[in-house]
Order: structure tokens, then sequence, then C-alpha cells
């Protein structure tokens, strides 16, 4: 599809169903708003479900900055066998004794709570790490082994949902149901194959459904059906809030000065963070970083830009 050809600018929020790489859902947006500048903001493998962050037009431009930002998962943990994939995609491999442990509630909160803050993760053998200048998965597939070498990553909160027991053609099982917050990179497959070892027992992923990035949560998405019934509006989001920046509303004598790049002052009780979110009239016309500390006691600090969006990301209210 032609690059551009619109004149939109917005983010969307998209509820991805399994089945469908997050490659599929920007085509699908690409269809049916005819703009050819899409992208997404954090890949789900195809199992997975849940939220998506799309963006359109100029606000493609945007994406590290809704990247960078914590993510929140519900996933569901197979004891009993490993895969090469870490997850259900994967073929089975080493095998465990499902220990009884692994049904008691007090031992699998005990077990999660050592997750919890930094550490380092060595990514799956399938992530889309690069090494020597090829993805990971690409020499996995291929029968390669690559060196990953591990990754700082933070697990701000976790929690035990549920514990049960599972029998199918794979034989028994034990699954638990985790809900976590993570920073940016922290593999889910990587963790439940982590999980598994500290636990005793081989285990993977089985599935896997974000349910928040940064400030947007699964309540502001829509189906890929929803979208094409009702319009792409009826899920654009707020930009302000995905990137979870501070607000600084400004008048059109200053928005003018934004959209030209200029350096701006900027009122102290808009700085509770060093970088902002400019807006004029309900659109999100750039990102601003302050300047470092000049005159402690001046009620305003000069910003410089980071991002500018001349016509502004629709949306931010």
């Amino acid at each position: 599809m032609k690059r551009g050809g619109t004149d939109i600018c917005a983010m969307l929020a998209v509820d991805k169903p399994a089945c469908a790489s997050s490659h599929d859902i920007v085509n699908a947006i690409r269809r049916i708003t005819g703009e050819g500048r899409v992208g997404h903001c954090g890949t789900l493998d195809p199992f997975a479900t849940g939220l998506l962050i799309v963006n359109i037009g100029p606000a493609t431009r945007l994406s590290d900055y809704v990247m960078g930002k914590s993510k929140r998962y519900d996933a569901m943990i197979r004891f009993g066998f490993s895969t090469d994939t870490d997850d259900c995609t994967g073929n089975p491999l080493e095998t465990g004794e499902l220990r009884e442990e692994l049904v008691d509630l007090d031992f699998a909160s005990s077990i999660l709570s050592t997750f919890l803050g930094k550490s380092m993760q060595v990514p799956s053998a399938f992530s889309a790490k690069k090494v020597d200048g090829k993805r990971a998965y690409e020499l996995a597939r291929k029968g390669m082994e690559a060196e990953l070498e591990p990754v700082e990553i933070e697990i701000g909160e976790i929690s035990l949902g549920s514990i049960s027991g599972i029998e199918d053609e794979n034989g028994p099982g034990v699954l638990w149901s985790v809900s976590m917050e993570v920073s940016k990179g922290t593999y889910i497959r990587a963790f439940a194959r982590d999980l598994g070892a500290k636990a005793g027992c081989p285990a993977h992923l089985v599935e896997l459904r974000r349910t928040a990035i940064g400030g947007i949560d699964l309540s502001q998405a829509r189906s890929l059906e929803e979208l094409s019934a009702e319009g792409f509006r009826s899920c654009i989001i707020d930009p302000v809030k995905a990137c979870s920046l501070a607000r600084c509303e400004v008048d059109a004598r200053t928005a003018a000065l934004v959209v030209n790049g200029s350096r701006i002052e900027v009122d102290r009780a808009n700085l509770s963070q060093e970088r902002i979110a400019i807006v004029y009239d309900g659109r999100m016309l750039a990102i601003y970083e302050a300047l470092a500390e000049g005159n402690l006691l001046a009620s305003t600090r000069i910003c410089k830009p980071c991002v500018v969006i001349p016509g502004g990301v629709e949306g931010a209210r």
C-alpha cells in the first residue's frame, strides 16, 4: 500500500485474537483506514491475545515512547514438560514429576514472590533477539544454537490466580494462572521456563493475554470485528495516556511555537515529569523535555522538543 494516503494521525487499542500475528492486525488496519503508515507498539505472538496498540500516520513516530512502558499480562503456565519454544507451539522436551507441592497455594505464592524485582533473564531461543545480525528464532528453526546474553528485567507485581489439574493427549499436568506487571524486554515464555526450573518441574507457557501497556488497558480496546463495523475511531485512545506522560495544555500562540519546533517556557506546575505531552485543541502536538535546571527559584523552566507532530495526534482528551 502506498505510504501515506490519508490525513489520519491516531493511536488505536485493538484486542488481538489468537491465531493472528501482530503484523496481521497492522495489515487489517491498513485495509480499514486506507493509510499505509501503520505500526504496532510491541509484538504479541500469534497464540497470544490481548492489547495491541497500533499507531497510524505520523503517530508511528510515538512507538518508542509506548514500547518502553511496563506491561501487564495474564498467563497460564503448565507444569509437566518443557518445550523447545518455551510455549505451547513447540515440541516437548524434558518431562518431570508432578510433585504434590505444585498444587499447594502457599508453595506457589512463595515461588512466585522470588521473581519480584530486578533480575537477569536469558531470552527464549525462539525470541526475536538478534545474534550476529540474525533473529534467534531464525537460527533455532534451522537447528542452530544461538548464545543469547541475559538481559536485565524487572517484575513489579506478580500474583497467583488459581491452580488446577489437566489431563489431555500430552498426559497429566498442573496449571498455574499468574498475573504480572513486567518491564520492557521481559519474555513471559522465558519466565515460564525459569519458573519450572525453580519449582523443580519443567514448565511452559500455554496461554497469554496482555491486559495493559503503560496507561492503556483492555477496557479501551476493540476487536477487529467491532473496529470494522463501528469504524476505526471507535478505538482511538488518548496518546498522552498511551505514552504515560504529564499533560501540558497550551494556547494558540504557544502551539504555533511548538509546531515550529521552538523551545518554550513551561510552568513548573506542569512538570511533574521531565518529559511532557504538549496538547492544543484536543490534539497532542509534541513531546518536550525540560532542560537542565537553571534558576531554581524561577516559576518556569525552558523545554525543548523530543518529537513534533505538526498536525497533532487526535484523541488527547
